[in-house]
């Protein structure tokens, strides 16, 4: 029997595959990792709203690895995202728009980018890219075309789902 591959952390990992499931015209594979005896459903088609905000940050660090960037940490987006939402908010307040319109925040460090949205929820992408193609293809969009970021994710990076989630108010909380 071949041993039991190893988590990156150092611990066993052990991972159970379930049968696919169609989702809205798309056939999704979910994939279970069980860590000491827990099972935690992780799928990278399918992101979940997340109430941990240490799993939440876990999960940003994680995707961030994936694609080899070690220069921008889910501390850095946290920092930076932060002061993108308190200048939108003052710029919102100080012009009487509705706070709760959803935006969008872009980072592009070494070829891999970081969009976070926030709306009704904190998502959080990231996606290997040629920094000037991304550029480019964005620099029509205003913070608030959402839709137009998300669908430029799914038709230029296949990127249907966030790597991680967290409702408003947890988002508002993990912000500080």
């Amino acid at each position: 029997m071949p041993a039991e591959p190893l988590h990156p952390c150092g611990g066993r990992l052990r991972i159970h595959f379930q049968p696919p499931v169609c989702h809205n015209g798309l056939w999704l594979l979910d994939v279970f990792r069980f860590d000491q005896g827990r099972r935690r459903p992780h799928n990278p088609l399918v992101a979940r709203r997340m109430d941990d905000l240490g799993q939440f940050e876990e999960s940003i660090s994680a995707a961030l690895r994936g694609v080899g960037c070690d220069e921008y940490t889910a501390g850095d987006l946290r920092r930076d995202f932060r002061e993108c939402r308190d200048e939108i908010l003052a710029d919102v307040r100080a012009h009487g728009g509705d706070p709760s319109e959803p935006f969008v925040n872009l980072v592009v460090i070494s070829d891999v980018a970081v969009f976070t949205f926030f709306g009704s929820e904190l998502s959080v992408y990231v996606v290997q890219c040629d920094e000037a193609k991304l550029i480019s293809a964005t620099n029509a969009f205003a913070m608030t075309d959402v839709d137009a970021h998300r669908e430029l994710l799914a038709n230029s990076y296949g990127k249907l789902s966030a790597d991680a989630i967290l409702s408003r108010s947890a988002g508002e909380l993990w912000l500080g």
